[in-house]
């Protein structure tokens, strides 16, 4: 008895020896290590523990494959990224180094298979995370807790924050809400990882964009480089980007409700649904342009979740099949046989909130007709003045081919489309990006029927 437990005591130190004289020294630099199970397609995560030596070849090196880093930098206002290129053997792009605290996305190119990334090195010295260290508006948000954190040690600090994270094995963003009280409501979200990283609006009056260049952006980043740098850092011949931008939640909600529910019933005192329509144009047999619909997205709402009707839910744009910027969209809210349609409305590639989506009608009993609008009419712009956009809603008693155009008081038009819209409440988001100062008129026609608003476009 005596001789067999000797024996597992100098097994064990043999064992000891051994794990601590790999190549002849202690591997004090090697302290921790995460394990990463990553998807194909995008990853939000972030790096509770990094190596000495933090650049993409050192972190991730060739075992993904071929995969694209990318994460939102601050000071310059655009992402910074990296590709690995199996061809090449090689790392391209402008992501240099790796870092605790940064929200990255990954994203798996060429491969059907999840993938396992085993990431070395120094764990995060781990801080206590306040809100106030974030500026108003969008964040990306990277844990450096180190450890999985409850809705309780991170309150909200206003009720109408957001939490927004991916869920990479749908493919989609799911959402958290701040509620009064300072708590945290999702059915989705039950506590902040580690590993994952996040998207915070702070609920604040500045809003700060996050989100790839703006036009303006990208063309002074064309004129500051040379051809070189295209070719270096994996552009286009034509100076376009060639990295995938990851992408990014649109929050829709009804802040004033759904309209008052008919009182046989009670159709909105449970669970609902609310159905995502993307309206889609195509050529028809006679060279007209027709209108098509399909669902593209779902969400299950909850009664606890929608005081009095009102709701949030977050679309994701650019991934996969999803919805992508100039889609034309609404909501059909449903519960049982019943339902009823929102304001339909552009998706914009840099507005992320969309906090006023109306529903014209209220929900109604399938025996009860829904009413559709009995004239054309046109609503008045806003803002107005306006200097980056202005929205203007208007009212289709059925479907039709109509006109929009914007032209100033000389004539000049600036603006001039023609497409077919359903019955209904509808939407338009027209930019200022190419407009002078001065006033214009704004004018809806569809078949007799026309609408002018005046507005004023400021710089």
């Amino acid at each position: 008895m005596k001789l067999n437990y000797m024996k597992y005591v100098l097994t064990g130190i043999l064992l000891l020896v051994g794990l601590t004289s790999l190549n002849g020294e202690t591997q004090r630099d090697v302290v921790g290590y995460w394990t990463f199970d990553l998807n194909p397609g995008f990853n939000l995560v972030s790096f509770p523990v990094l190596p000495d030596h933090t650049s993409p070849q050192d972190v991730i090196g060739d075992r993904l494959g071929s995969v694209e880093i990318t994460c939102w930098d601050e000071q310059l206002g655009r992402h910074r990224w990296g590709r690995y290129e199996p061809q090449s053997g090689r790392w391209i792009g402008d992501l240099y180094m790796l870092d605790r605290g940064v929200a990255y996305w990954i994203n798996l190119l060429e491969t059907d298979e999840p993938q396992r990334l085993i990431v070395t090195g120094h764990p995060e010295l781990y801080t206590k995370f306040r809100w106030s260290g974030m500026r108003n508006g969008w964040n990306y948000y990277a844990p450096t807790f180190g450890c999985v954190q409850s809705f309780d040690e991170l309150p909200p600090d206003n009720s109408k924050d957001l939490l927004v994270a991916w869920d990479n094995n749908q493919s989609q963003f799911t959402l958290a809400e701040a509620v009064p009280g300072r708590e945290w409501r999702s059915n989705k979200i039950q506590s902040i990882l580690p590993d994952q990283a996040y998207i915070v609006y702070l609920n604040q009056r500045v809003l700060r964009t996050v989100g790839p260049p703006t036009p303006a952006e990208y063309m002074l980043d064309l004129l500051a480089d040379n051809d070189e740098y295209y070719d270096e850092y994996g552009r286009n011949t034509d100076g376009s980007m060639m990295y995938d931008v990851p992408p990014h939640p649109l929050i829709v909600s009804n802040k004033e409700g759904l309209p008052v529910c008919l009182s046989n019933g009670g159709i909105c005192s449970g669970d609902f649904n609310v159905d995502v329509i993307r309206e889609k144009l195509r050529i028809g047999v006679g060279g007209e342009l027709e209108l098509v619909t399909e669902v593209v997205d779902r969400f299950e709402i909850a009664s606890n979740e929608a005081q009095e009707g009102r709701f949030s839910a977050v679309l994701t744009i650019g991934a996969n099949d999803g919805i992508f910027p100039g889609d034309r969209i609404y909501l059909v809210a449903k519960s049982g046989h019943a339902e009823t349609r929102s304001t339909s409305f552009e998706v914009s590639d840099d507005d992320w909130m969309l906090d006023d989506i109306s529903f014209p009608e209220p929900m109604t009993s399938p025996d009860v007709p829904i009413e559709t609008p009995v004239e054309f009419s046109i609503g008045d712009p806003y803002p107005n003045p306006f200097n980056e956009r202005f929205q203007i809603e208007f009212n289709l008693p059925q479907a039709s081919t109509v006109t929009y155009r914007l032209y100033d008081i000389q004539g000049r038009t600036a603006i001039d489309e023609t497409r077919p819209f359903q019955t209904g409440a509808h939407r338009l988001t027209i930019s200022g990006r190419d407009l002078v100062s001065g006033i214009y008129l704004f004018e809806v026609t569809t078949g007799q029927k026309r609408g002018i608003a005046k507005v004023a476009f400021v710089k």
